[in-house]
Parts: C-alpha cells; sequence; structure tokens
C-alpha cells in the first residue's frame, strides 16, 4: 500500500507543477489577477514540495520495513543492511537519487522564489523532473507476483560514509544550479526593472555561492570517497562520471568571479550564458551518469530509455532558454549595459573567467570526444590522463597567475613573486628529483604564485574587503600542491607478498619497510575478509604502525571487493590494498607512500570554509554578545540579593 500512496504523490506533485507553471503564463495574459494568481501560485508550489518531500519519505519507509515487493528496494537494500544505509540506498541508484533531486528542488524553490516569472518556471522544471521519474524512473513500480524472499543488498561499495555525505551534497549543489537557472531564465522572460535589479542581483549572488559551495563539497568528498573506499589508490582518474560533476564546478566558478564585479546586472551576457551553461552540463553529466552511455565505476544505471528521457529534458530546458537569451540579446542594446561594463573593467578577472570557462570546454571536449568518434561509426579511441594534463594544467596555471595578480601593490612586488615562485620549485626539484617534468614545475610554481600574491599584503588587504576571497584561494594553492606532489613524487610497488616477506620503498620522507606479517580472518554480519597484518617500519628499524589491508567476500551477493588499509598523515600518506590471492599463502599486494594528499582535500575544505566566513563570524559575535550579556547579568545578580538582604538605606544607596 505504501508503494501506491508513494506512486500517487508523485503524481501529484507532477500535476501540481504543470498546474504552477501555467498559472504563471495565466498571470502574463491577464495582469489584472496577477496578485490573486501569485498566491495561489504559491500554495501550489509549498503544496508540491510536501508532496515531493512525502514521496521521499514514503521511498525510505519502503527500505526500512524491507518491502521487496518494491523492485528499487529489492535490488539496492536486504534486510540485513544496517539501517542507516537501507536510508541512505534512497539515492543510491537512478530513481532514488532523481527522486531526492526533484524533492529538495520543490523545496529550495519556495524558499528561494516569492514571486512570478521565478516561482512558476521552477514548477515547470519541476513538472519535467516530475515527467521523467513517473514514465522512465519510477522508485515504486512493484515486483508482482514473484516478489523476492531477500533483497539483491547495496552494492558493497557504496556501503560507506562516502554514500551518505557525497550524494546528497552533490545534488544540493544540482539543486541551486537548477534556481540558478529559474534566476535568469526569469530575468530573461521578464527583464527586472533598475528598482529591482539590486535585489535580483544579490539572490543570484547568494544562489551562486550556495550552488558552489556544495558543488565544492561533493566533489571534495567524491575524491575523498574514491581514494578510500575504491582500493586502486587514485584520488582523481578523469573518469567521464568524474568529469560530469567537476565541469559544473568550473562554469559555476567562472559565474562566481562574474557576478564578483560592482554594478553588475543579471541581464549581462556573461552571466546569463554561464548560468544556462552550468545547468546545461549538469543535467548533460546525469545524462552520461543514468544512460548506459559510458562505463564506469561511478555510473548509476545502464538504461537507453532514461538517458532518452532525461535527453529529452535537456532539450525541453535549453532550446526555450537559448532562444530567449539570442533573443533578448540580438537586434538591439539592451538597457543595462553599465554591469557589464563594470564587469569587464578588470583585465585579469575577466581573463581569469575566460580561462575557467576554456578548462570547462577542454574538459567536456575530452570527455564526449570518444563518444562522438564511436557514434559516427570510427570505431573506438579512449582519451585519457595524457590529454587532459596537458590541456588542463597549463589552464590552471593561467588561472592561478590572474588570480594573485590583482593582489600585488606594485610591479616590483610581482616581479620579485614570479622570481620567487620559480626559483623555489626549481630549488626543490634540483636537489630533490632533477627527473621531474614540466608539469611539476607548473603545479608549484602556481601554488607558490598565489601563497605569496595572498600573503604578501596581509594586513593592508585585511582592512578591506577580500578575505573570504583570498582564504579560497590560498585552499586552490593548497589543492594545488596536493595534487602536484601525489601526482609527481608517489612512490608505490605492485609485487607478491606473504608472512615474513618485505618490500623497503624510498620516498621524499626517507625510506619506509612494509613487512608482511601474518593473514587472519575477520567475520562480520555484511561480510567475510581476509585481513593482511603489514608493519611498517622507518629506517631504523623501528615500528610505525601497522597497517590492515582486507579483501572482503559479502555475504549477501559474494561479492569481493578490496579495502585498502590507510594511514592520513599531514605530509604523506600510507597506502596498502590487498588483490587476489596468487597461492596458498601469497597475494598481489599494491604499497604506496602518497606525498601531501591529504592536502588536496584540506584545500578544499578551505575552500569550502571562506564561503562560511561570514556566516561563522557572525555565529562567533552573537555568541560573544550573549555571554556578555549573560556575564553582565551574574555580576547583576548579587547585587539585586544584597539589596533585598541589606538595610533600607542601604538598599536605597544601591539604588
Amino acid at each position: 500500500m505504501l508503494a501506491e500512496i508513494g506512486h500517487y504523490l508523485l503524481i501529484l506533485a507532477t500535476t501540481v507543477g504543470l498546474g504552477g507553471g501555467c498559472l504563471m503564463v495565466s498571470g502574463q495574459w491577464q495582469p489584472r489577477y496577477t496578485r490573486y494568481l501569485c498566491q495561489l501560485s504559491q500554495t501550489l508550489a509549498w503544496m508540491g514540495a510536501t508532496l515531493w518531500l512525502g514521496a521521499m519519505l514514503i521511498l525510505a519507509l519502503c527500505f526500512l520495513t524491507d518491502d521487496f515487493s518494491v523492485a528499487y528496494v529489492a535490488n539496492h537494500s536486504n534486510s540485513g543492511l544496517p539501517p542507516v544505509f537501507k536510508v541512505a540506498a534512497l539515492w543510491g541508484s537512478h530513481e532514488g537519487s532523481l527522486l531526492l533531486w526533484a524533492g529538495l528542488l520543490g523545496l529550495f524553490a519556495v524558499m528561494f522564489f516569492k514571486s512570478q516569472p521565478g516561482l512558476g518556471l521552477s514548477q515547470w522544471l519541476l513538472a519535467g523532473f516530475g515527467l521523467v521519474i513517473v514514465f522512465s524512473a519510477n522508485p515504486f513500480a512493484r515486483l508482482l507476483p514473484g516478489v523476492p524472499a531477500e533483497g539483491r543488498d547495496l552494492n558493497p561499495v557504496l556501503q560507506d560514509i562516502g554514500l551518505i555525505l557525497h550524494p546528497p551534497m552533490l545534488f544540493i549543489g544540482y539543486v541551486f544550479l537548477c534556481l540558478i537557472f529559474v534566476a535568469v531564465l526569469a530575468a530573461l522572460w521578464q527583464p527586472p526593472t533598475a528598482a529591482q535589479q539590486p535585489a535580483a542581483r544579490k539572490q543570484l549572488r547568494t544562489l551562486t555561492l550556495l550552488g558552489w559551495l556544495f558543488l565544492t563539497g561533493g566533489n571534495v568528498l567524491g575524491s575523498w570517497w574514491a581514494y578510500n573506499e575504491l582500493g586502486w589508490g587514485g584520488w582523481w582518474f578523469w573518469d567521464p562520471v568524474e568529469n560530469a560533476a567537476f565541469i559544473p564546478w568550473l562554469l559555476t566558478t567562472a559565474l562566481l568571479h562574474s557576478l564578483c564585479g560592482k554594478g553588475v546586472s543579471v541581464t549581462g551576457r556573461a552571466i546569463q550564458l554561464l548560468a544556462i551553461a552550468a545547468f546545461g552540463t549538469c543535467l548533460l553529466g546525469s545524462f552520461l551518469v543514468r544512460s548506459g552511455i559510458v562505463q564506469s565505476v561511478h555510473a548509476f544505471a545502464s538504461s537507453p530509455e532514461r538517458g532518452t528521457s532525461l535527453l529529452a529534458l535537456i532539450g525541453a530546458c535549453l532550446i526555450p532558454a537559448l532562444w530567449l537569451f539570442a533573443l533578448r540579446h540580438s537586434g538591439y542594446q539592451s538597457g543595462h549595459q553599465s554591469g557589464q561594463a563594470a564587469n569587464r573593467q578588470s583585465l585579469t578577472l575577466t581573463l581569469g573567467i575566460v580561462s575557467l570557462s576554456t578548462a570547462a570546454l577542454t574538459v567536456l571536449l575530452g570527455t564526449l570526444y570518444p563518444l562522438l568518434y564511436e557514434l559516427s561509426g570510427l570505431g573506438k579511441i579512449s582519451v585519457g590522463a595524457p590529454y587532459f594534463n596537458s590541456v588542463f594544467v597549463p589552464l590552471v596555471w593561467l588561472a592561478a597567475l590572474l588570480m594573485g595578480w590583482r593582489w600585488f601593490g606594485s610591479a616590483s612586488q610581482r616581479w620579485l613573486a614570479a622570481a620567487l615562485a620559480m626559483l623555489l620549485p626549481l630549488g626543490l626539484i634540483a636537489t630533490e628529483r632533477p627527473d621531474s617534468d614540466i608539469w611539476a614545475l607548473l603545479g608549484m610554481s602556481a601554488a607558490c604564485w598565489l601563497i605569496l600574491a595572498e600573503l604578501s599584503l596581509w594586513r593592508q588587504a585585511r582592512k578591506r574587503p577580500g578575505s573570504r576571497a583570498r582564504l579560497a584561494h590560498i585552499g586552490v594553492a593548497i589543492s594545488i600542491l596536493g595534487a602536484t606532489f601525489v601526482s609527481q613524487y608517489e612512490t608505490e610497488a605492485v609485487l607478491r607478498m606473504g608472512p615474513d616477506t618485505g618490500k623497503t620503498i624510498t620516498s621524499l620522507g626517507g625510506d619506509y619497510s612494509f613487512v608482511y606479517r601474518e593473514t587472519a580472518r575477520v567475520e562480520t554480519r555484511a561480510f567475510q575478509a581476509i585481513e593482511g597484518q603489514i608493519e611498517l617500519l622507518n629506517a631504523e628499524g623501528e615500528r610505525i604502525l601497522w597497517l590492515l589491508p582486507q579483501r572482503q567476500s559479502f555475504k549477501s551477493n559474494g561479492m569481493e571487493m578490496s579495502q585498502a588499509g590507510i594511514s592520513h598523515g599531514l605530509w604523506q600518506d600510507f597506502y596498502v590494498s590487498m588483490g587476489q590471492k596468487l597461492d596458498e599463502n601469497t597475494y598481489l599486494i599494491r604499497l604506496s607512500i602518497k606525498p601531501l594528499v591529504s592536502w588536496i582535500w584540506l584545500g578544499g575544505a578551505l575552500m569550502m570554509l571562506a564561503v562560511l566566513l561570514p556566516v561563522l563570524i557572525r555565529c562567533l559575535a552573537l555568541a560573544g554578545r550573549r555571554v556578555t550579556a549573560g556575564a553582565k547579568g551574574c555580576s547583576a545578580r548579587p547585587s539585586t540579593q544584597a539589596v533585598h538582604s541589606s538595610p533600607p538605606a542601604i538598599s536605597g544607596e544601591v539604588l
């Protein structure tokens, strides 16, 4: 019965979204009733948000009650699955993730849009999602009459805290891209007046900041999850699905910088085009993940029908938006050109936006080219890390140069910083790794330049706005350093290991010996595992720690996976993964020492902190005022007690 109610709620939510969109059009045709229609549209929007959230709650209940008559539950859960993963399994695959996306979009739309046409356009978009879910991705479809006694279980790779944190954060970022698209589409549909410009600009900037915050968190957590869970030791592979989340982040970063100038207008061409492009690549990434057109461990599904429906949604959203954009910006000069002029006053800012957009375009080209090549009947071709590194790294170096340029007070400071940014990496390379390639030099010089730029005039710069940007740029520099060092200076060995065998590896931090002591068996409720107990020794033969990689076999479906043994550190990580069993006592073992890899995620955390910094400062200030007020109240209380316990004359003096 729960599944039927959930299905009914989906149909109602889609219908309500269509009704809200129609009210927007009706308001344009009947100006006399605009106010009434807007109020009715708000009511419908809240009703739709409630219906979407209700459908999510019912699907979660289906998971928690082990209702295996629901196909989605049977395919992605098991009675032995911990409750927290049963709830997280809601967004663990195609149908549930789209439902999460639509539910969050419905909630946030009514929170951020109070009037037409933005509210109505958001309902049209929700209706589009609803049609895709109802007709091609229904999470409440039944398995009748053949109801299985037990579910297939959640993919073991997904049974990790990463499933709880990464997808919701990424989808919240996607939701904000949808809201940005709606705000820009509303400005194209009904350009704001001069009096409405400040509020529209503030709303768009807020949406962009929040979208960038969650997209940053989603990409950082995805990288961290792959590094910890997949067992191959990588943090980024230029996988098509990874790129699908990275491209919108690059475009959102460019959009955020385009909104930094004073007097910018939401009707500006660059702002509107970047917003449409970011939203379009977001939907395109969802199509790649769900259509089965690319093969990836990260992919959700492999259904051509689902891909076709998403492709139709992309066309239904982007074709009208681009048509409106062309209509508004062709044949006449817009009346809001001052914002665009102000946005182009800084050459470095403009070049930075261009470099970020170009980086997004190159990643998109490298992702789609193999697909287009194959669809053209020319055969199969792969585009891997060499292409992305050769194109993307120079663009990152240019973007870092532009990011740091504006913070120097004079040309002499820039020349001095440029010299240091080149000499410091060259000195390190010459003394430690003379065989380093050009990518190491570019990465380290870009990071050094950024750090010198952000710290050079700290005392003077902190007196004017920009602390948030400086912290974010320092986070970028730290991430660049981490990515450069782990990509260029990681040391590893793949070998046969068994009890009482070892291997010494030399890294930037010295010599370390990995000694395989014994093999243990581990039994849990979910899986059985063979665990290698590997002792890590320093150059003097002293034990540093134990590393415990596992080869796990899950009881519910027999799947096997490798769980790496990792020791995280600020300067380097020790990483051991356990492969296939070669004979009775020998296993294939991968040993790795990864310098500064944690800096990748530390830099991402600083970038996110930069967005939250004003909120944290306000909270601390408010807490400080409350503590001060409380202290004053406490100091006043004894005096009040003294008044009541003292003679009247003394009481009068106190008063």
